[in-house]
């Protein structure tokens, strides 16, 4: 017995409980483990220039816009609401042959309509929804198809989007006699 004791008593014992290796379970080095974090330390850091601080810069130009939007979607409804005058050209009636024009110009300003269509009884209207299209362009294309056609809003629907700036609207305009 006393042999087997002194041959226990020779051996070295090692494992994970000894105090240097204690939560370095890939036998890492402390400089080794600096230079790590350093590095994860520095993506991180790239990572936000790239794409988290660009996109933050978009969302806050297009929110700063607002104010200046909703002055403008104001005016639109008040010119909207005034009677034409007598000095404004005569445009004829909206008809089918319309809509390929019309369609074309929304095209043009990157708006792509899921439904377009012009309703002539009791009134002559034009009914136009699409989805995710910055605010800025509902108010210039109603302006512009007011000037236009002389097609004046008659009932928006306008709903912000799932991005700022970006609504989904539906529009009646009427088309005065």
């Amino acid at each position: 017995m006393s042999k087997f004791l002194s041959q226990l008593s020779g051996l070295r014992t090692s494992g994970p409980s000894s105090v240097k290796n204690r939560g370095n379970r890939f036998r890492m080095t402390t400089s080794y483990r600096r230079v790590l974090l350093i590095l994860a330390l520095i993506l991180v850091v790239m990572l936000y220039f790239k794409w988290v601080q660009p996109t933050q810069v978009a969302i806050l130009k297009r929110l700063a816009g607002k104010p200046v939007q909703m002055f403008e979607l104001e005016n639109l409804l008040t010119l909207a609401s005034t009677p034409i005058s007598a000095d404004v050209r005569y445009v004829l009636p909206l008809s089918e042959a319309d809509l390929p024009q019309i369609r074309d110009y929304l095209r043009n300003q990157g708006i792509k309509p899921s439904l377009l269509r012009i309703i002539t009884v009791p009134d002559i209207t034009l009914e136009l929804q699409a989805k995710d299209v910055p605010f800025e362009i509902v108010v210039v294309v109603m302006k512009e198809l007011q000037r236009r056609w002389q097609i004046t809003p008659f009932l928006a629907e306008i709903v912000s989007g799932q991005s700022a700036g970006m609504v989904d609207m539906l529009i009646t305009f009427k088309q005065e006699k």
